[in-house]
């Protein structure tokens, strides 16, 4: 017989179970916000390399991989810089559309390429590995993974959390005893420090999440005016080779043998590199059936074709001399590995940014002003000019006449004077001069950065200065000085005087 008193019990029974679960929940909510808030946090603070910032955008490199449509990837490329700026994805795809990407990144030694590779391995299935073998000899002693506690950072930050990454922490920290796991997981306690120093690309993704040269890293400088390939004697003798990165490239290629994948080994030109050197390279490839493309060796550089300065394939290739080795590469890949081209829109869409890229480079590297003039006139980049003391009067014909094409007036009328322009495709070419200082202040890359210009001709001070974001770029008592913004890549990509 149910009473009232029971009636009553079973429903306090009811209403502290309804506040057991209301409690609960909420413990769950302020968990689940806390989570979110840390690992936002460890985003913000942690440092982002992309191609708006730095020659290597490693961040980005690694960022856009896990953005690729799943099992689309046929070659993967492993190892430190000169792998970064040799083996161009785009230039493959665009010779005969092999599909590929570069998860080389700075100083990565073959232990961080050993855990790219097996996390690579759960998002794609690649036909060829290929991995540089720089750091299979000592570059950092000092360091039990032969590379530094920053560069290892800008490796393995980026991974996302997996059982990968685990492994890579927990064995990094095992043979380095300096760091710890927790700091891993929450990077905030590694950069917390950069609260102070945050800028617009921390709080932009898709600035440092987007690689449209999936992973390559262009560089515009000439190489050296020769090469002297390495010297064979005959010697059957090997040289030291760290033995934990022996032990990590003996890993890669166990897991590639494991996964049908073919591994390649390649070794980039490198003034100096020894008989010995090469025999310790050729004796692992021999022994564990991998092919092997030494370009230090004489017969192997020739093959590429590269022609010194411009064509640079020695320690890290320029632009140039990539597209000599990626289609050497490309061509190797398709004949020897078997890997077939296929369409792919995610390389057809990057197309456009190579192009770019590839006129952004050839515009920083030429030293012919009336060339370097012409180059800038272009809507894909802005341009700034400011003047100190006479540096409108010491202004020669190829500027004159180069200024006068973006639609300013002609410079020699301005002698002695105070004097600044900007050319940009948003708007008509905006000029000041006159006898007293002048000042202008504009907005760069749809307002990601704040630009200042000063401007003081003879009798006014001479001096000029430009700051973006607060830092000076330019601080001169004479000349006229020409600032170069990329509108694509957002950033400053030359500055020079004009003489």
């Amino acid at each position: 017989m149910v009473t009232a008193l029971t009636v009553r019990h079973l429903f306090m029974e009811d209403s502290d179970m309804k506040k057991s679960i209301i409690i609960l929940l909420r413990r769950i909510l302020f968990l689940a916000v806390l989570v979110f808030s840390l690992y936002q946090i460890n985003i913000l603070l942690m440092p982002k390399y992309s191609y708006s910032n730095s020659d290597w955008p490693t961040t980005a490199t690694f960022e856009e991989f896990y953005d690729m449509e799943k099992n689309s990837i046929d070659v993967l490329f492993f190892g430190s810089s000169v792998a970064a700026s040799a083996f161009n994805p785009q230039e493959i795809y665009d010779h005969n559309r092999i599909r590929s990407y570069n998860l080389a990144s700075e100083q990565q030694s073959l232990f961080l390429s050993y855990y790219w590779l097996k996390e690579a391995l759960s998002y794609q299935s690649p036909k060829v590995v290929v991995t540089d073998l720089k750091f299979l000899f000592p570059v950092h002693p000092e360091s039990p993974i032969n590379t530094t506690e920053p560069i290892t950072r800008k490796s393995l930050d980026v991974m996302r959390y997996s059982m990968v990454k685990a492994e890579a922490v927990r064995n990094l920290c095992a043979l380095d005893k300096t760091q710890t796991a927790l700091s891993y997981y929450l990077t905030n306690i590694r950069f917390h420090s950069r609260w102070s120093t945050l800028d617009e690309q921390d709080f932009t993704p898709a600035d440092y999440t987007r690689s449209p040269l999936k992973g390559y890293a262009p560089l515009s400088y000439r190489g050296p005016k020769d090469f002297t390939p390495t010297q064979f004697t005959g010697s059957l003798d090997t040289a030291y080779c760290d033995p934990l990165m022996l032990d990590y490239l003996g890993r890669m290629d166990a897991l590639c043998k494991e996964r049908g994948i073919q591994l390649v080994l390649t070794n980039m030109a490198e003034e100096g590199f020894s008989e010995e050197e090469h025999n310790t390279i050729r004796k692992f490839a021999d022994e564990h059936g991998d092919l092997l493309y030494d370009f230090s060796e004489e017969s192997t550089y020739e093959r590429v074709g590269a022609q010194l300065r411009m064509e640079n394939i020695v320690d890290h290739p320029n632009l140039w001399g990539s597209e000599k080795l990626s289609r050497f590469m490309a061509d190797e890949l398709q004949q020897t590995c078997h890997v077939t081209g296929v369409d792919d829109s995610q390389w057809e869409e990057s197309i456009p940014f190579y192009e770019h890229i590839k006129k952004t480079c050839y515009l920083m590297q030429t030293d012919d002003l009336k060339e370097f003039m012409t180059l800038i006139n272009d809507p894909d980049y802005t341009v700034m000019i400011v003047a100190a003391r006479d540096g409108a009067g010491t202004a020669d014909d190829n500027v004159r006449k180069g200024m006068e094409a973006m639609g300013l007036n002609d410079i020699s009328g301005f002698a002695n004077q105070s004097y600044i322009a900007v050319v940009n495709p948003d708007s008509e070419p905006l000029e000041l001069y006159g006898d007293e200082p002048l000042s202008y202040s504009c907005s760069l890359g749809e307002g990601r950065s704040v630009c200042s210009l000063e401007s003081a001709g003879l009798n006014s001070g001479g001096r000029c200065c430009v700051t973006i974001d607060g830092k000076n770029v330019v601080e001169s008592d004479t000349g006229l000085h020409i600032l170069v913004y990329d509108n694509i890549q957002k950033k400053i990509i030359d500055i020079r005087e004009a003489k």
